[in-house]
């Protein structure tokens, strides 16, 4: 666990490798997704901006690295930084994008995920865990997807719960490459 509302967000941390879910808790106790988090993501953008705590929990979704800044001792001089302030409003703004991105996109769960691998991933998934969790969906109907996604071609499976899109508009897909997903 990353943050959550039981803990005070007392830094402002940056995710440089790995990623997280981001989520709030529903009455009944299951998670109600906000957003998947990567690598250079902000954690603590809405606490430091409000003063308030945070009402999400982060939960790592992979081994990670957060690099801390606390914020009470550096927040006179980050409310000055205009450049901080512009490229945190942009984190904030890419997050709700995000957020509601996934409810207003293609209609098709299969279209769903497959711009998900195109847009918000590097062409590769190591945890179903993360299209569940992102695309709001059940365990079978996605497993149902993703196994139609292989059986056309446009997915590889590499193992249990690690898939790989093998096309791009045509294209093979090379994870290697920078520019894919950009």
């Amino acid at each position: 666990m990353i943050c959550s509302p039981l803990n005070s967000a007392e830094h402002i941390l940056f995710l440089v490798q790995g990623s997280a879910q981001m989520y709030a808790l529903r009455e009944d106790g299951t998670k109600l997704p906000v957003a998947h988090i990567a690598d250079e993501a902000v954690i603590g953008d809405m606490e430091f901006i409000t003063g308030c705590p945070t009402g999400f929990f982060v939960e790592a979704a992979e081994d990670s690295i957060c690099l801390a800044l606390p914020r009470e001792r550096y927040a006179a001089q980050l409310h000055q930084d205009l450049r901080f302030l512009h490229w945190l409003l942009k984190e904030m703004t890419e997050k709700f994008i995000h957020g509601m991105g996934v409810e207003i996109a293609p209609a098709t769960l299969e279209k769903k995920v497959l711009q998900f691998f195109e847009k918000e991933t590097a062409g590769e998934i190591s945890a179903v865990e993360t299209l569940l969790f992102q695309l709001r969906c059940g365990r079978r109907e996605l497993q149902r997807v993703l196994k139609k996604l292989c059986d056309d071609g446009q997915l590889e499976r590499l193992g249990r719960g690690h898939y790989r899109l093998t096309e791009q508009n045509g294209n093979p897909v090379d994870p290697a490459d920078p520019e894919h997903g950009q």
